[in-house]
């Protein structure tokens, strides 16, 4: 399930952000974002919470996902009220490429990521090119990492800066920080010994 801040369940400073942020948006800047996350759980979570960030700073957001991934919003969140409290989001959907029937999770996830490498980039390219009316063009490019090379042709392709943005924890990327490390310390890989 998505979290999703329910207005019924914020507290005051919640409320006042969010009054704020509904003035703030009103002040929007030319600045239009196109956000993509990797279509599971953790990742959309984490960028969600970038996108409402960002829109509380005035940019346009356009959040992209897939159509499987967008139900699954609109099933288990609010996103009426996430629309109404950040008026800058925008949501925009594309087919990934998978039937219906397909699970999409656990060891399925490996086809989700190779449909997507395959069928995304029209999809992606398409969006980013359009242009909503009463909005700025689209002019930055923020795409999950596990999406290196997809989102960085498709930047290239469209003429946009393009920003990786890693959704992993604190303590993961720390992790993935320190290994070199202890390969050259030799210890790693464990041996039996």
């Amino acid at each position: 399930m998505i979290p999703i801040i329910y207005e019924a369940y914020m507290s005051k400073a919640q409320k006042e952000n969010a009054t704020r942020a509904k003035m703030k948006a009103e002040e929007t800047t030319d600045t239009h974002v196109a956000i993509f996350p990797c279509p599971a759980q953790g990742h959309v979570s984490t960028m969600l919470k970038l996108a409402q960030l960002l829109a509380l700073h005035g940019f346009h957001i356009t959040f992209l996902n897939t159509d499987f991934i967008h139900h699954r919003l609109h099933r288990f969140g609010d996103l009426e009220a996430l629309l109404q409290t950040y008026p800058s989001l925008q949501f925009k959907t594309f087919p990934d490429g998978l039937p219906d029937h397909h699970p999409r999770s656990g060891q399925s996830a490996v086809d989700l990521f190779q449909y997507i490498n395959l069928h995304a980039k029209p999809h992606i390219r398409h969006i980013l090119l359009s242009q909503d009316p009463g909005k700025p063009k689209i002019n930055c490019f923020i795409a999950d990492g596990v999406f290196g090379a997809l989102t960085i042709d498709v930047a290239h392709q469209v003429g946009i800066p393009i920003i990786h943005f890693r959704t992993i924890s604190a303590s993961c990327f720390w992790t993935y920080f320190c290994v070199p490390n202890l390969f050259q310390s030799n210890q790693l890989p464990i041996t039996g010994t």
